[in-house]
């Protein structure tokens, strides 16, 4: 009696695992955002003269506002990362930011 119980209880626990497999454990993604410094940016901006919405524009490109004007887009970001607010950035941002600027 008792190994038939044995079995019974196996053929269970069997059959549990058949309806719900155990969960792979889940892999960590790779970090996709950078710790940004705005120093040395500001500093090549000074050097070049740019201005804050230059840099955004080469990288981003330019639209034309509700008054007409021509402004860059992404300024609000640059503006936000260059003033420190914000201390992480994603990878795309950042090498897009490297290209114009020198941010290492």
């Amino acid at each position: 009696m008792n190994d038939e119980w044995q079995r019974n209880i196996e053929a269970r626990v069997k059959r549990l695992e058949e309806l719900h497999p155990p969960k792979k454990p889940k892999q960590r993604k790779p970090n996709r955002f950078i710790t940004f410094d705005p120093k040395p940016a500001l500093a090549t901006m000074a050097a070049n003269g740019w201005r804050q919405s230059d840099v955004a524009g080469k990288i981003w490109g330019y639209r034309i506002n509700n008054q007409g004007k021509r402004t860059a887009n992404g300024k609000e970001l640059i503006s936000v990362l260059f003033s420190g607010k914000q201390k992480r950035v994603s990878r795309k941002t950042f090498d897009l930011l490297a290209q114009f600027v020198d941010v290492v």
